[in-house]
């Protein structure tokens, strides 16, 4: 996953794009040891003008 910006200065910070994503781990895990362990949650709506998400 990546941002794409349209200009060189965007009108959203870099925090406020990161407060968007949130990870926790699974509940099923008590001890993670591997990146599936965890679930990445992204909120994808609203996103501020000249913001694109790109996931892959």
């Amino acid at each position: 996953m990546s941002w794409y910006v349209d200009q060189v200065c965007s009108n959203a910070p870099a925090h406020a794009l990161f407060e968007r994503i949130k990870v926790q781990r699974r509940p099923h895990v008590e001890v993670p040891r591997n990146f599936t362990d965890y679930e990445v949650i992204v909120d994808k709506e609203k996103l501020p003008q000249g913001i694109t998400l790109v996931e892959y």
